[in-house]
């Protein structure tokens, strides 16, 4: 009788925020993993990789029109992503957020949607000719596509960090200690606000929105994922 009543577990508060952001082939999933292992609490590892791995995403089957992926499918997408990582928190789970934030107006809609829950930004750092090796030595990577975020997207530019970490010869198991340290000894100031553009305190969600859409456009030639 009781295995058929859905459990109701105590009530602890939203969940803690670890947000890894860096660019592609820099090592943030290998660190997550590392990390998710490494803590004695149950933490979600989160990616819109995993969305899309999972073939949640129709074909992209023409050439304008609804499935024209950079200018309708893919903003949506990120979209309703990046409001899930609220969602997620708000239920009580602790995440860890892997993830490129490549665009300003990115960080700026993380931060109001983020804002008031525990979150610890770090930087993952990686050097440029690294990145493009492992490109070259993984299936399936696009050659280049690591570089361009830093190169191109600069998005180690947009605010300050929390922590930040390079991964280029260290040992996953080292950087991630070295990320836990700094975190368990975090104070809540907030760094994912620094940094931004217009007036920190009332930033809303539907302001961000429309960052997002006019900045996305940038990207439209490059046919990037």
């Amino acid at each position: 009788m009781l295995l058929s009543m859905e459990p109701h577990p105590p009530d602890r508060g939203p969940g803690r925020i670890i947000f890894l952001n860096g660019a592609s082939s820099s090592g943030k999933s290998t660190l997550a993993k590392a990390m998710q292992q490494a803590l004695p609490e149950p933490f979600l590892h989160v990616s819109s990789d995993h969305l899309v791995a999972s073939g949640m995403l129709p074909a992209r089957r023409d050439p304008d029109g609804p499935f024209v992926w950079w200018q309708q499918m893919r903003p949506r997408f990120f979209d309703g992503f990046h409001r899930c990582l609220p969602a997620l928190a708000a239920a009580g789970n602790d995440l860890i957020v892997e993830h490129i934030i490549e665009f300003r107006a990115w960080r700026e809609y993380l931060a109001a949607l983020l804002d008031g829950l525990d979150v610890f930004l770090v930087g993952v750092h990686c050097d440029l000719a690294e990145i493009d090796r492992r490109e070259r030595d993984q299936a399936g990577r696009r050659i280049g596509e690591g570089r361009s975020h830093v190169e191109i997207d600069l998005i180690h530019t947009f605010g300050p960090y929390d922590f930040e970490v390079d991964t280029t010869n260290a040992a996953p198991g080292a950087v991630a200690a070295s990320v836990l340290a700094a975190w368990r000894a975090r104070t809540r100031r907030r760094v994912l606000r620094q940094g931004i553009s217009g007036n920190r305190e009332t930033l809303s969600v539907p302001a961000a929105t429309t960052l997002v859409a006019a900045i996305e456009d940038v990207h439209l030639k490059r046919g990037d994922v």
